[in-house]
């Protein structure tokens, strides 16, 4: 990472964590010492689960070249997703629009996403207190053998279960640049996604977009029909 860089990541972590930062010291709470916080990360992480079929809802808004509104229902097992867009610039559809995509990874999925020790170097910047719960908020930096398109520049690390609450990010590729954010929070058994946001330049001009998440189910089985190819009117997998 160039110092222009590496300055523009601080200075986003900074404007990120501006808001939220406080002084615990003030609230009469026992704080960890950075170093346990660390340990107990990599301890979460590496004993983190992941769900291997889930249902969620989640809404897309895009401003920008482009302006788009939607939700949409989403069923995943393994690398087979079927999502439903059940709306459209707040109209609902009659019949959900359906596509059936294979091989898709899981984009949103903390442990991919998520910065580790053996990858980024992590500098303690202060905590952000949520009613009684202590977010540990540090900068990160990636090694110089870690470093690719998406860089993690700022973790805030939840104190009960020792997990990314928020991460902040960038992005390079080509010509275009963007930052962002992705939130977190346990649901069930499981560490997910709940608000993602993405800010790019592309040709000069500003793209945002933010995805909200919920009604996040983990049924053990879907039905057979659940990843066939639509044909005429399908009907939602309940």
């Amino acid at each position: 990472m160039s110092p222009r860089t590496a300055a523009c990541a601080f200075a986003l972590v900074a404007f990120i964590f501006s808001q939220r930062a406080e002084a615990a010291e003030r609230q009469a709470v026992v704080l960890l010492s950075s170093t346990t916080v660390l340990a107990r990360y990599e301890r979460a992480m590496e004993g983190l689960r992941t769900p291997k079929i889930m249902r969620f809802e989640y809404a897309v808004e895009q401003v920008g070249p482009h302006n788009l509104s939607q939700t949409h229902r989403v069923y995943r097992s393994a690398l087979d997703e079927r999502d439903e867009i059940l709306s459209v610039d707040g109209q609902p559809l009659p019949m959900p629009s359906i596509r059936i995509i294979r091989d898709r990874v899981n984009r949103y999925n903390v442990v991919t996403l998520a910065p580790r020790l053996r990858d980024y170097d992590f500098t303690y910047v202060g905590t952000h207190r949520d009613g009684a719960v202590i977010d540990y908020v540090f900068k990160t930096a990636p090694h110089a053998e870690s470093a690719g398109a998406y860089q993690v520049v700022g973790v805030a690390i939840e104190g009960v279960h020792f997990l990314p609450r928020l991460i902040a990010y960038s992005t390079v590729s080509g010509d275009v640049r963007g930052h962002g954010t992705l939130t977190f929070w346990r649901q069930d058994k499981y560490w997910v996604v709940a608000q993602a946001t993405a800010s790019v330049r592309i040709a000069g001009k500003i793209a945002r977009e933010r995805l909200t998440f919920h009604n996040y189910d983990f049924p053990a089985s879907l039905p057979n029909s659940t990843f066939s190819e639509p044909r005429g009117l399908s009907t939602p997998i309940r």
